[in-house]
């Protein structure tokens, strides 16, 4: 059986949420992962970078799709989600505005 490749579309829904307190240093940052179908991608492989720093975190999606990094600081960003039969996504210039209202 040959398997096709289909493109991983990422609803990742990229959000920066400030932490809860008064003057805030970080930021959660999440997304849902899906493909093509609109199907919840379980189990794939989330890569955040920071371009700044080269600090990374890594994170795996769960049976909803769903994936958290919380307390992420300030800066920008590159996204990458990867599982076996897509191909990787990668999304550059994602902004973190941590303490920002």
């Amino acid at each position: 059986m040959i398997r096709s490749l289909l493109v991983l579309v990422a609803m990742l829904a990229i959000c920066a949420t400030a932490a809860f307190s008064q003057v805030a240093t970080t930021s959660t940052l999440d997304g849902v992962v899906t493909d093509p179908q609109k199907a919840a991608v379980a189990g794939a492989d989330v890569l955040v970078s920071n371009v700044n720093n080269g600090q990374t975190f890594k994170a795996t999606t769960d049976g909803r799709g769903y994936w958290l990094l919380p307390s992420m600081s300030a800066g920008v960003y590159k996204v990458s989600v990867a599982m076996k039969v897509f191909r990787t996504l990668l999304i550059e210039n994602v902004k973190i505005d941590a303490g920002v209202a």
